[in-house]
């Protein structure tokens, strides 16, 4: 398959310029056109269901029960985001390449070998009677705008989909696929070094003890996983009342994905005589995973747990299937099994050492039940019961907050792994029983904090367990985030200091190393002068990656020109774990005079070239949410958004991730939602997406967010009916059958 992979790519964007072209451009729509688009007659409710609308399409549900309420929430999602969860339905599938053709053949055969929905249907089986009841529901809500949505979405007529009908395995499944797994990403270069470099022992054992580091990375290398999959970001924070302006808890969370359109989040409000609430949820999955109630509030970000693992195996089973595609001949491929579980080293990306077979180890194949801890958060008054219900939960790990309006706060880290030593003592393992035993501990058991001491909870996937033999992760993200809200959110804190500090772009470990590089250039006996304008950005710059910095693009150019001295696949593997900053420090203090010139030298003139060429970081550093289709070559033009120039970097709270080099480039991930609120006051909560609401293209509210995004402004989302009506103009009325 390797083989024909240039092929392949061309055949697919001959073929989606072709679908294009035959499609034309959508067509413009108006708010008033997209409201009238909902299928509001005969829907599968008891008694009418009001929804009231914002300027920017944000629904706010008042539902006279739960089981309504379950059905409208699923025709809001199809009615914001069809093609985005019938995407979502084909990747977890395997099925990318029956719409985009022969390009995703390899990204369909790692998703059969990696068999993300194996535990879906004992989970299905498994279900609590309210929590499949409100599932059945929302799926009865989905297939109802599955009928009678008209027209059909603009992608439908381009990547050949139709009306296919929803089943709660469906939607358990987007569930598995939005908890895949953050080490996935990080494998195929690790692996490829593994496989390519005699020194691999010794790099390994700098790979597994860097989650101790104090200093992150930068870049993520090519990986197989395309959005949502690979999610290892986010910020949380939660105030206590003591610590409050107001005496009440605050909670503030901005969540890093994959950059694109349509957004990964929408913003959705609701009531019903039960529970009431505002929040983000996850197109196509009913619960809102960041938001608020009257009496509570919750966010979270990922744990970076070691939910995963790479297993030596014999092979015991093999089956042969056929992936369905577009434009090209079916493909024959091979799914082995071993003792451990699925084989995924027949995927190119996740390939061992000549003659071995690499099983998947996951927590994700086990079946769990998260869905019902969250659809618990709107009723319930403390955080001590939101705590224990979420314990629960596997995957994805996460890392929540909780914030009670009697002001006391809570974290918990939401997963469960099984007992063993870590790190491991190689990136593949041959223990497999502790992934078989029962003996396996609950993230809650490692580290469970309620009302600390200081009043403030932060988690930047930042290494949380501390106790010996308590482990649950090894190769996560430094303090580094989390040392700098910590910093920022001293004293007395108030919405407008939340709101602040997640915009913050200062990064301490990417500053210590432009001192770090200054310092070199003296050792290493470099002539100054020849590179004084680099030198002089360097030293003065004050380690923020503001959009205007001429030192933040000097001090990236010059570190990606040392990055480069290493060679290939030892770059790919430190730009694997993030670990870049602490790794080129570390080496510029143990380097000989000799060495450092090689590097410095080469990387100084390349700096010098980048600064003349480029100006500063914004220039060079780009914020571009696009839809896929903007990258398809040529008509892709048509549906691409203007570009911003980007502040911030992967170290900073305002997370914008990039390559270490001299080009111009958009950033791939980061920050894309931003939320808020003061449980004082129930109208306080606000939020913005990096993108818009809505997902159809064309319309009035498909990106009309990323301005108030780049002034750092935000929405209002009020909880009380009157704040709702004068936030919500727009009424729609779901009825029932006649």
């Amino acid at each position: 398959m390797r083989a024909t992979r240039p092929v392949r790519f061309v055949v697919s964007a001959i073929g989606l310029g072709w679908a294009l072209l035959r499609a034309g451009r959508p067509a413009h729509r108006s708010l008033a056109e997209r409201l009238g688009d909902l299928p509001l007659a005969d829907a599968p409710v008891s008694r009418p269901v009001r929804v009231r609308w914002s300027d920017r399409q944000i629904p706010v549900i008042d539902a006279a029960d739960d089981d309504d309420l379950a059905a409208a929430l699923g025709i809001v999602h199809l009615h914001l985001r069809w093609t985005q969860t019938e995407v979502m339905r084909h990747l977890v599938q395997g099925r990318m390449a029956e719409l985009v053709g022969p390009a995703a053949l390899e990204l369909d055969a790692a998703v059969r070998r990696f068999d993300l929905a194996a535990a879906v249907p004992e989970m299905v089986q498994a279900l609590p009677a309210d929590t499949g009841r409100w599932l059945e529901r929302f799926v009865a809500g989905l297939n109802h705008a599955v009928a009678r949505i008209d027209p059909l979405p603009f992608e439908f007529r381009v990547l050949g989909l139709g009306r296919t009908p929803w089943t709660v395995a469906d939607v358990l499944a987007l569930g598995r696929l939005a908890g895949a797994d953050f080490a996935w990403t990080m494998w195929p270069a690790l692996l490829a070094a593994r496989r390519r470099l005699a020194d691999w022992p010794a790099l390994w054992r700098v790979v597994a003890s860097a989650g101790t580091a104090a200093i992150p990375g930068s870049g993520q290398p090519g990986s197989p996983w395309p959005p949502p999959l690979g999610r290892s970001g986010s910020n949380a924070v939660a105030v206590a009342g003591a610590r409050s302006a107001s005496a009440a808890a605050l909670l503030a969370n901005d969540t890093h994905l994959p950059i694109g359109l349509p957004n990964p989040w929408i913003l959705v409000g609701f009531r019903t005589p039960t529970q009431a609430a505002v929040g983000q949820m996850v197109p196509g999955l009913p619960v809102l995973a960041v938001g608020r109630s009257e009496r509570l509030a919750w966010g979270a970000a990922n744990l970076q747990s070691a939910n995963s693992a790479l297993l030596r195996t014999e092979v015991t089973a093999v089956e042969r299937v056929r992936l369905r595609c577009r434009w090209w001949p079916g493909h024959r491929m091979v799914l082995r099994r071993g003792v451990a579980g699925p084989v995924v080293s027949d995927t190119p990306a996740f390939a061992g050492r000549p003659g071995e077979a690499l099983a998947l180890a996951w927590t994700g194949h086990r079946a769990s039940d998260e869905l019902s801890g969250w659809l618990a958060l709107p009723r319930l008054a403390d955080v001590d019961a939101a705590a224990a219900g979420l314990a629960q939960g596997n995957v994805p790990p996460l890392a929540v907050c909780l914030a009670g309006a009697d002001g006391r706060i809570a974290g918990i880290a939401a997963t469960e792994v099984p007992c063993r030593p870590l790190p491991p003592a190689d990136l593949v393992e041959d223990d497999a029983s502790p992934w078989r035993t029962a003996e396996w501990m609950a993230g809650s058991d490692a580290d469970a904090r309620l009302d600390p001491a200081d009043g403030l909870l932060v988690f930047a996937n930042n290494r949380l367990d501390r106790a010996p033999g308590r482990a649950l992760a090894y190769m996560v993200s430094a303090d580094d985030r989390a040392v700098r809200l910590r910093h920022l959110l001293a004293g007395t804190l108030d919405l407008a200091g939340l709101d602040a500090a997640q915009r913050d772009v200062f990064a301490a470990s990417e500053h210590a190393l432009a001192q770090a590089i200054v310092d070199a250039v003296a050792r290493a006996g470099l002539d100054a002068g020849r590179h004084r304008k680099v030198l002089e950005l360097l030293a003065g710059w004050d380690g923020r990656f503001d959009a205007g910095s001429r030192g933040a693009l000097a001090h990236v150019a010059v570190a990606g020109g040392l990055l480069r001295a290493f060679g290939r696949r030892r770059a790919a593997a430190y730009r694997a774990i993030r670990r870049v900053p602490n790794l080129l420090m570390d080496w510029l203090a143990e380097a000989d005079p000799t060495a450092l010139r090689q590097a410095l030298d080469p990387a100084l003139r390349c700096a010098a070239r980048t600064l003349a060429r480029h100006g500063d970081w914004g220039t060079v550093h780009r914020l571009a949410p696009n839809h896929p289709f903007a990258r398809v070559p040529l008509l892709g033009r048509r549906f691409a958004v203007p570009d911003h120039p980007a502040a911030g970097s992967l170290d900073t709270v305002n997370q914008t991730s990039h390559a270490y080099g001299r080009h111009r480039h958009a950033t791939f991930y980061g920050a894309v939602s931003r939320f808020s609120c003061d449980l004082a006051d129930p109208d306080s909560a606000h939020a913005v997406l990096l993108g818009g609401q809505d997902g159809w293209l064309g319309s009035s509210t498909f990106a009309d967010q990323i301005a108030l995004w780049t002034a750092g402004d935000h929405i209002a989302l009020p909880l009380t009916p009157e704040a709702v009506a004068a936030a919500h103009p727009h009424e729609t009325v779901i009825v029932p059958p006649a």
